[in-house]
């Protein structure tokens, strides 16, 4: 997918020194029903919300609730994935700071910065 995603991206002339590895993860998740013309579709709608920054998965906000939807009912790897975005999107809101986002998911900080570790959040 990456190669394929960066690919796209200079097409639509972006040139990334970097995507988070937080929006290859959301990418790999969801279905891709549309096949490439959706996928460069998405990317054109995230390039224009990052205003030419660095592409965070704020600016594909509408696959979150997408890939949590295909995911549902399919075990505990789908449980994983929505606490992943979950706790990814609170941290973001959060403006990376932990203890706003450990009480906003009700949650310890020393248990949050296990997740963290445990899904590979990055946090800023």
């Amino acid at each position: 997918m990456n190669g394929l995603l960066l690919h796209l991206l200079e097409s639509l002339n972006y040139k990334p020194t970097e995507v988070s590895p937080e929006v290859l993860q959301l990418f790999r998740c969801y279905h891709w029903p549309g096949n490439i013309r959706e996928l460069k579709n998405v990317l054109e709608r995230g390039l224009m919300l990052s205003g030419g920054d660095l592409l965070k998965p704020s600016h594909f906000s509408g696959l979150d609730l997408q890939v949590n939807e295909n995911q549902a009912g399919t075990g505990e790897s789908s449980m994983s994935a929505a606490e992943m975005l979950h706790i990814r999107n609170v941290m973001e809101q959060c403006g990376g700071d932990t203890g706003a986002a450990a009480k906003v998911l009700g949650i310890s900080r020393p248990t949050l910065y296990r997740k963290i570790k445990r899904y590979k959040i990055i946090h800023k």
